[in-house]
């Protein structure tokens, strides 16, 4: 006998939905597959392995995600150091400049970066 467990409902953020967001809803059949239902229009129907990859890929994804707002943070966080601590381009700039405002090129503790996993718990390397 044919039976359908449901899993759970969720509305995730889908630009074709507009504000009420896309349904998503998952079952698991007795006949081994599982079953996402993504609005009323598509049903993806597949077995544990198809399952497992869509995770994979999934959290693939997610990890992309993660890098590129990391870059974007880092490249934030570079241009706001060189603002804030500006490296002289030439020799001429930076006399000019050294009298003007006392500046100097970055310190050792200038140049780390805050969200290397190395250094967060090392003050010695700060």
């Amino acid at each position: 006998m044919y039976e359908e467990h449901h899993i759970k409902d969720v509305v995730i953020e889908d630009e074709s939905s507009g504000l009420k967001g896309l349904d998503v809803t998952i079952y698991v059949s007795s006949s081994d597959e599982v079953i996402v239902h993504l609005g009323k229009s598509m049903t993806i129907r597949t077995d544990e392995s198809g399952a497992l990859e869509l995770r994979e890929v999934l959290n693939e994804a997610l990890i992309k995600l993660e890098s590129i707002r990391y870059g974007k943070v880092c490249d934030r966080m570079d241009a706001l150091t060189e603002e804030l601590n500006p490296v002289w381009g030439t020799a001429a700039d930076k006399e000019i400049n050294e009298d003007i405002a006392g500046r100097r090129e970055r310190s050792a503790q200038q140049c780390v970066d805050p969200f290397d996993s190395k250094l967060a718990n090392d003050p010695t390397d700060w």
